[in-house]
């Protein structure tokens, strides 16, 4: 797992690095006995007043209060070992529209959209069953550029339990259109 330290008393628990904290380490948990052993690798220093991050498939988004950075973005590799990372330096805005694969897939309860858009437009992401017969509107409305990030609880507009099965999401931009397949299991 990941950790973001935003400074002050909380990280005195874990001051490995005697520094004043606001990094982002790595935590690798090891059962020994009946505990856990944590081991603590620093990825990112020199934060600026952290306060929030969210993880997106294989990024991390840092947000600050302070300093003149405002938004990180650390690149770990794909795949299952996640061993190292790269720090890009910043927000790149996307440079053409796409969908991502959802995952889980197939799911049960709730599945993570993304996408990302590189200009301003109206945008609706949706979901269809195999006949064609629009399920569940995510998003409709006016989107800038940027990458998105979508849960599907596997309810439909009206709030009933959709059925198990396959079905189509789609995001329409302008005239530009990408559809994907998933699967709900219940």
């Amino acid at each position: 797992g990941f950790l973001l330290r935003i400074g002050g008393d909380c990280c005195d628990l874990i001051d490995v690095f005697d520094d004043p904290d606001q990094d982002l380490l790595h935590m690798d948990l090891e059962k020994v006995g009946e505990n856990y052993q944590g081991n603590f690798t620093r990825i990112v220093s020199g934060f600026a007043g952290p306060i929030d991050a969210e993880i997106i498939a294989n990024k991390i988004f840092v947000v600050e209060f302070a300093g003149n950075r405002g938004l990180w973005e650390i690149t770990l590799p794909a795949g299952p070992e996640m061993t190292a990372v790269e720090d890009l330096g910043g927000y790149a805005q996307p440079d053409k529209i796409a969908l991502a694969p959802n995952y889980p897939n197939p799911f049960n309860s709730n599945t993570a959209i993304e996408y990302q858009i590189d200009r301003h437009g109206m945008v609706e992401v949706a979901l269809f069953d195999v006949l064609g017969r629009k399920v569940r509107t995510l998003v409709a409305g006016e989107q800038g550029p940027g990458r998105y990030h979508l849960q599907w609880d596997g309810l439909t507009d009206t709030g009933a339990a959709a059925a198990s099965g396959v079905y189509l999401y789609s995001l329409q931009v302008g005239d530009h259109r990408e559809t994907r397949r998933l699967t709900l299991l219940k």
